[in-house]
């Protein structure tokens, strides 16, 4: 599924940034092996966000968190958000 260019925009938000939204085709979550040998032992858990965006084209945005505690971070931080879109 492409994604058109009404699908994009600019939000600001309570950070003061400017942050480009869109929508993505799904996400996956991969363990990070640096470099082509893969019998490397992982060094960070990955969360990969394919898109195909206007004129750009197919692109995965990766967030890279490279110890537990940053990992631990990111699912407190998807519960709290969670919990206040939908409340348990």
């Amino acid at each position: 599924m492409a994604i058109k260019e009404e699908d994009l925009y600019i939000a600001e938000t309570n950070t003061s940034k400017r942050v480009f939204i869109t929508r993505f085709e799904g996400y996956d979550v991969i363990e990070w092996i640096p470099g082509p040998d893969v019998e490397q032992k992982p060094t960070a858990v990955c969360v990969v966000l394919p898109a195909d965006l206007p004129r750009v084209g197919k692109v995965e945005l990766m967030i890279r968190m490279k110890s537990r505690r940053a990992v631990d971070e990111m699912i407190a931080a998807l519960q709290k958000h969670r919990d206040g879109v939908w409340p348990p």
